[in-house]
């Protein structure tokens, strides 16, 4: 199923879909706001996790 965006361009929102799993899977967040009439905004955010000492 294809939409049209604010724009005008077409999409089916898989990457979406895509980015929402991958972000999931490392253990952060991702959300939407959106204005009526001006767009959505996506922000998410990742955990930091501490590089592991590895001695050559």
């Amino acid at each position: 199923v294809k939409q049209s965006g604010t724009d005008n361009e077409t999409g089916s929102g898989l990457g979406l879909l895509l980015c929402h799993e991958l972000i999931n899977q490392h253990g952060g967040r991702i959300w939407v706001e959106s204005e009526l009439g001006r767009g959505s905004r996506f922000s998410f955010i990742l955990p930091i996790q501490k590089a592991n000492n590895v001695e050559s």
